[in-house]
């Protein structure tokens, strides 16, 4: 149904009473109601019995195409005052636009809705001129108090502003942006996501630049990056994570150097050949498991110096050989598990560095043998500066499942909020800055007034933050394939 408007339609009635007005046919030279609308459709009429001129009323109809009839509705105008009773005799129904109903400029030049405005075109506000690029288009210095952009007049999807708070309706629920949380459209409205000066929270108010809750879903491609200490981005990648949509791997950065990552095999590997560890010295990992050994580049064209063992290395692997393995338990296992730690065999680091020295060799020249320095991760403080929050209650609007009817209730929220004052902006000279505000003039004139610009308050807090230290202690290791292969020259084999 809608709204309608038409020149020229006009018929007659004989019906009585307050009821629908049955239409008898058009009048001469004018058109029939059937011809200007559609069933259901509402139109505004003027009702005058020729039989008694002063019964008349204006009021609001709705057409019933199957029984030709108007059904009488909300009153603009009437002898009465209400719902006329006609009496007897040949009435005349006119198609009208009450004066009442009409928008027009009074002797200022201003004109007023009291209720819904639908524009079929563009829109241009304040001295703005309408054109394609927006449907609405703004002047430099409108202001609101509120708007709303809603597909009908019961709210079902647009915008909202109102105390400084901007709600987005969507099917007849709330997804409310309001004071700086984003939330769910149903039920309970459980906050998604709040943004403010400490940074933003997905499922939560944030303790950080980037804080979620849960669990997080990508698609396609995505990025995940990472600062720390107030490094400053300059929009390259800096250290994080990326899902790359295109070629399905997961790859990782530091520094801004892919550092390696995942193919879409599900193989990993470095960013670069032959230049990264597994671990370090200081951060072991405890078991490595694999369905076979390792393949160690062995290639002829790879090595540069090959030569068989001297007489001394050979003296000093006899040396290890006969010093022989020996079964041990880890300290570290010990500790650990007691006397349920494993026994283990091999050599000792140290007797295998004697030997070498013994014959007068640099033990440090042999691949097999290896000194590591042992750092561990220490805590610090720092004091840093950051906006100076305080918890504030607020009242907001939400729509609420109640026994399955969509219900407005208004209920008390708690924010952050940060602390801070409105001051003035001033340019480079130390001047202060004007701009257009106010309540225009007589002669239409906006005055002008200072910018202002929130100045948030800042607090002096200690932050905890990890750094490697040097403990001064070195780790002795041995690369067993390698030694293994060292003392076979004890028996030239």
């Amino acid at each position: 149904m809608a709204h309608r408007k038409a020149d020229l339609v006009q018929e007659t009635s004989t019906s009585t009473g307050t009821g629908a007005m049955a239409l008898a046919g058009a009048a001469s030279g004018k058109r029939a109601f059937s011809a200007a609308l559609s069933n259901a459709d509402t139109c505004y009429v003027l009702i005058q019995n020729g039989s008694a001129p002063s019964e008349y009323e204006i009021c609001l109809a709705t057409y019933n195409s199957s029984g030709n009839t108007l059904t009488r509705g909300t009153v603009v105008g009437s002898t009465t005052g209400s719902t006329v009773n006609f009496s007897a005799g040949t009435k005349t129904i006119s198609l009208v636009a009450p004066a009442s109903k009409m928008l027009v400029e009074d002797n200022n030049g201003d004109a007023s809705v009291t209720r819904n405005a639908t524009i079929g075109g563009k829109l241009g506000l304040n001295g703005a001129s309408p054109d394609a690029t927006a449907a609405i288009n703004f002047g430099t210095t409108l202001g609101f108090k509120g708007i709303h952009v809603y597909d009908d007049g019961t709210g079902i999807s647009g915008l909202g502003v109102s105390a400084n708070t901007l709600n987005i309706y969507s099917g007849g629920t709330t997804i409310a942006f309001g004071n700086a949380a984003l939330k769910a459209g149903s039920g309970s409205m459980t906050e998604l996501a709040r943004l403010n000066s400490t940074g933003l929270g997905i499922g939560r108010s944030p303790n950080a630049k980037l804080d979620v809750a849960g669990s997080v879903t990508v698609s396609d491609s995505a990025y995940v990056y990472t600062g720390f200490n107030g490094a400053t981005w300059t929009g390259a990648i800096r250290s994080g994570v990326q899902f790359d949509g295109t070629n399905q791997n997961l790859n990782f950065y530091t520094a801004a150097v892919w550092r390696g990552g995942v193919d879409s095999s599900g193989n990993w590997r470095p960013g670069s050949d032959n230049a990264a560890t597994i671990g370090a010295a200081s951060f072991r990992f405890s078991v490595v498991y694999a369905g076979t050994g390792t393949i160690n580049t062995s290639g002829r064209d790879t090595k540069i110096g090959i030569r068989a063992a001297t007489d001394a290395e050979k003296r000093a692997a006899r040396r290890i050989l006969d010093g022989g393995p020996k079964l041990y338990k880890f300290r570290d296992a010990v500790d650990a598990k007691g006397e349920a730690a494993r026994l283990h065999a091999g050599y000792i680091a140290e007797d295998v560095q004697a030997a070498l020295e013994a014959e007068g060799l640099d033990p440090w020249l042999y691949g097999f043998l290896c000194a590591d320095e042992i750092t561990t991760v220490e805590e610090y403080t720092v004091t840093v500066e950051q906006p100076k929050m305080r918890k504030v209650e607020t009242t907001e609007r939400a729509v609420e499942l109640i026994d399955g009817q969509p219900v407005l209730v208004t209920r008390t929220v708690e924010r952050d909020e940060p602390v801070g004052q409105m001051r003035p902006v001033v340019d480079r000279d130390g001047q202060p800055v004007l701009v257009p505000g106010g309540e225009p003039d007589a002669e239409g004139n906006v005055p002008l007034i200072p910018m202002l610009h929130f100045v948030p308050e800042v607090e002096q807090v200690e932050e905890t933050r990890t750094r490697e230290v040097k403990t001064g202690e070195t780790r002795l290791g041995l690369r067993y394939s390698e030694l293994e292969a060292f003392l076979r020259c004890a028996t030239g084999a």
